[in-house]
């Protein structure tokens, strides 16, 4: 009886989206009976139109993604998500450390995939000159560089700000 008052199946999941049924100010008089989270521009939006103004939210923006480890390229993929063209730096011999991970599925592990979607990738050595003139290149026209080296290995790559900013203020 309760879960069919509230709108609910009896696994305890809504029927049905949340609702606002007030307008006004913020308080358990405005909302739904357990869903306080229905007021804000979820309600005016369909679904449709939201998923497509955020997915091209950051479109026209270029980030240049030099990262290892799970924070860059999770940060990347969060900026593909959102539109930004995310071109990502690989080492040679190999490329991201994730990409043999986890069990192989059509050569690339699970976690691969989730932290490189919506990615193009370029493999370039750091420590050869003419790549890292390759880089700096790339990052004149770009909007972003994600990269998270240690600060004296930014400097010795010359990837520090005050060497980026002079390519791009």
């Amino acid at each position: 009886e309760r879960y069919r008052r509230n709108g609910l199946k009896s696994g305890g999941r809504s029927t049905q989206r949340p609702r606002c049924v007030g307008r006004g100010r913020l308080g358990s008089d405005t909302l739904e009976r357990g869903h306080p989270h229905s007021i804000g521009v979820s309600g005016f939006l369909s679904e449709k139109d939201r998923d497509s103004m955020i997915a091209g939210a950051l479109e026209g923006t270029v980030c240049i993604e030099v990262s290892g480890h799970v924070a860059g390229p999770y940060a990347g993929s969060l900026l593909g998500d959102l539109g930004c063209e995310v071109i990502k730096v690989e080492l040679p011999n190999g490329g991201d450390t994730h990409r043999g991970r986890n069990p192989k599925y059509e050569g690339y592990g699970p976690s691969f995939r989730a932290l490189n979607r919506n990615k193009k990738s370029l493999t370039l050595n750091l420590r050869d000159k003419k790549a890292r003139g390759i880089l700096l290149e790339l990052v004149a026209t770009a909007d972003i560089l994600l990269e998270n080296f240690r600060p004296p290995t930014r400097t010795q790559l010359g990837l520090d700000y005050e060497e980026l900013a002079k390519l791009n203020p």
